[in-house]
């Protein structure tokens, strides 16, 4: 099964908060926004991000995953994204492969060390073009750019003449059937996503209560390294789950301010600022 979505980019411009209860009243579900590519201003992190969620999520719609152009920025878009809305989960980012960008592991990995799940959005043209058709990255999610104007689709394309080769059917989660659209006044892309791709409520809540047993465990772990003076980033990175100490006492995010020198990395992990329960 499949939900209606849309993505939008910083040449839309601010978006009025009255349109989004009206996109979700016309059927559509979950809105993907761009964290970091072009826009009027040149190409950089989208000044329209929060713009963006803070009314799709207002308006009712799901927002879980965002785009970035290039994939080699992938590092400035999550920092872009936690520093902006630390409250709005990142399930996936997804890696825009086209206009001379490719996608690499490495943007994988580094993602990976920061909690964050890759994707890929490309067509099977931009793929070929600008990947050389790799076999190897198969396993990501895909979000495919496949423009076939008509009435919306009810299910995702399954023709190996439509997707990236070295996809199979089972790894598209995404597919944008229709490139920019007025609707209400703004301009979107037109998606279908799987519904598989949503956090379930269930599931949000079991991920909390995991949080919450995840910060009782990294209070008494944080407070033995700050005791014995030997707290530092490789331990934070190998902790079972580095978000805890995002949660963790005020003490403790001070501690990190004045022992983390780059506030990138502290961003990144999610050691910055106060504690965000």
């Amino acid at each position: 099964m499949v939900v209606r979505a849309l993505d939008a980019s910083a040449y839309t411009g601010q978006i009025s908060p009255s349109v989004w209860p009206q996109l979700k009243a016309a059927g559509i579900e979950v809105f993907i926004p761009q964290i970091y590519g072009g826009g009027p201003g040149g190409t950089g992190p989208n000044p329209q991000l929060t713009n963006h969620v803070r009314g799709a999520i207002a308006g009712g719609l799901k927002v879980f995953s965002g785009y970035t152009w290039p994939p080699y920025k992938w590092e400035d878009a999550a920092v872009y994204w936690r520093s902006h809305l630390p409250d709005v989960p990142l399930g996936v980012m997804w890696l825009d492969v086209e206009a001379g960008a490719g996608v690499q592991h490495a943007h994988e990995r580094g993602l990976a060390s920061v909690g964050i799940p890759a994707g890929v959005y490309a067509s099977r043209h931009t793929w070929q073009v600008e990947m050389d058709n790799d076999l190897t990255f198969g396993h990501l999610p895909l979000w495919v750019a496949y423009y076939a104007p008509g009435p919306w689709p009810t299910v995702l394309p399954k023709s190996p003449s439509i997707l990236p080769v070295g996809w199979n059917p089972e790894q598209v989660k995404a597919w944008q059937w229709l490139g920019t659209t007025t609707l209400r006044d703004e301009q979107f892309d037109l998606n279908v996503v799987s519904e598989s791709l949503i956090p379930q409520e269930e599931d949000m809540d079991a991920t909390q209560d995991q949080r919450l047993k995840n910060v009782e465990q990294g209070i008494k772990s944080i407070s033995a390294m700050m005791q014995g003076g030997n707290l530092s980033i490789s331990l934070i990175k190998t902790a079972d789950k580095p978000e805890w100490y995002a949660l963790y006492l005020t003490e403790a995010s001070v501690w990190v301010r004045r022992h983390v020198p780059d506030p990138r990395t502290a961003i990144l992990m999610g050691l910055d600022g106060p504690p965000r329960i």
